[in-house]
């Protein structure tokens, strides 16, 4: 849902404050629509991490794409990796999150240094005084080591924790259900005990309830 949000806010937002990028909305249209398919999948279950992974890329299209119009070193776009990266660790876990943090970082790094190279304009639909100076080494240095760095040992930092999480739940969960056996049967014999046969009895009965047949 986050998708939806974000790309709902860019949509309104960032025409109004760059009216340089009115002829490109159709990419957030078509950002939003791709959301919403997503979300239908959720819903169903559908594609697991190979759907996660090709919504981070749809992600990383989108948000390099703006942040190329906006100015890669000089525009608070780049922070939007940030978030990406660890909603990613925290939903699809770490491998899908350090994957889509690695290509996000290969992403920007890419943008900075054609732009710093003249390959590719730098900030075409921002200001005119951020179009009219290209990223020094120095800056473009500084800028793709900061994001790489950063971006990755977020997204380690959070898919870890949140691995470290799930494995004590699966843990926890398996104690739990250790637990209810042994509540069930008679420590020496290992048979089931009172309990259980008390619980057997009351589903077979409603069981019977719905005209099925019972016998003890």
């Amino acid at each position: 849902l986050s998708r939806l949000v974000i790309g709902g806010a860019a949509l309104a937002l960032i025409p109004q404050l760059f009216p340089r990028t009115r002829p490109h909305v159709w990419v957030l249209v078509g950002y939003l629509v791709v959301a919403s398919l997503e979300q239908v999948l959720i819903a169903r279950d559908f594609g697991g991490r190979t759907r996660a992974l090709a919504a981070g890329l749809v992600d990383l299209c989108v948000v390099t794409f703006f942040i190329h119009l906006l100015g890669s070193t000089t525009s608070v776009f780049a922070a939007v990796y940030f978030f990406a990266g660890t909603l990613n660790a925290l939903v699809v876990g770490l491998r899908v999150g350090i994957t889509l943090a690695a290509l996000n970082a290969i992403a920007y790094d890419a943008v900075v240094w054609l732009e710093w190279a003249g390959i590719l304009p730098f900030a075409p639909d921002g200001s005119e005084s951020m179009r009219a100076v290209r990223p020094t080494y120095e800056v473009a240095l500084l800028a793709t080591v900061l994001v790489t760095v950063l971006l990755m040992a977020s997204s380690a930092v959070v898919g870890m924790l949140v691995h470290a999480v799930r494995r004590h739940e699966e843990d926890l969960t398996a104690a739990n259900a250790r637990l209810e056996d042994l509540s069930q049967r008679d420590p020496l014999t290992g048979l089931f005990n009172r309990r259980h046969l008390f619980e057997q009895l009351e589903r077979e009965l409603a069981r019977s309830r719905r005209g099925h047949r019972v016998a003890v």
